[in-house]
């Protein structure tokens, strides 16, 4: 979601070499410099979040207002980090796993890195038993996919998140994931609106 006039920043900010040929945003490149310094990170969030921000609270608003979603959930993976979306939810959801596995799944899910560079990426956020302490939920996620199911139905079936009719108050729920699966709780969501 790097549009022009962003992407332009980002170029003045870390130079050509974190741009490919054909003009696109060379995320591996990026990625590298900015999860090894945390300076060059937070000049990056300083020029994404404010874009990222916007398209979240736009989705809520047309969640709220044209689709009449009862719950909508958020993928916000740095939600303690920036602080800057908190007010919009009523309930923060950490999905959960233990460390290696969260390294396991990162590596497999970008085979590009090796293991320091997904330790940095791990070590730039709040760490997952961090965020636990401070969650109102938390999902397990050290089993199979069928096990994480079923916790998420576990949790949709919770009386604080079960809305009390279509047309009353939305329920936000902020989400904090432990790689990867974010569609199933999209998924569950939808749940309500059938």
């Amino acid at each position: 979601m790097v549009v022009f006039c962003d992407l332009f920043r980002i170029r003045l900010q870390f130079g050509n070499e974190v741009i490919k040929e054909d003009g696109n945003l060379d995320r591996e490149v990026l990625g590298r410099r900015v999860f090894h310094d945390k300076n060059l990170r937070y000049r990056l969030n300083r020029i994404m979040h404010p874009l990222i921000s916007l398209n979240l609270i736009w989705k809520v608003l047309y969640s709220v207002f044209i689709s009449i979603d009862p719950v909508i959930v958020l993928d916000v993976p740095l939600l303690y980090e920036t602080k800057s979306l908190k007010w919009l939810c009523k309930y923060i959801v950490v999905v959960n796993c233990e460390e290696e596995i969260q390294l396991n799944r990162l590596l497999m899910r970008n085979p590009e890195l090796n293991e320091v560079d997904a330790r940095n990426r791990m070590n730039s956020q709040m760490s997952l038993k961090e965020k636990v302490k401070i969650a109102d939920f938390v999902v397990d996620n050290n089993g199979s996919m069928q096990e994480l199911h079923s916790h998420v139905d576990e949790l949709f079936n919770h009386d604080q998140l079960r809305p009390k009719n279509v047309l009353g108050m939305k329920v936000f729920v902020r989400l904090l994931t432990c790689l990867p699966l974010v569609t199933i709780l999209f998924q569950k969501s939808k749940h309500f609106t059938q």
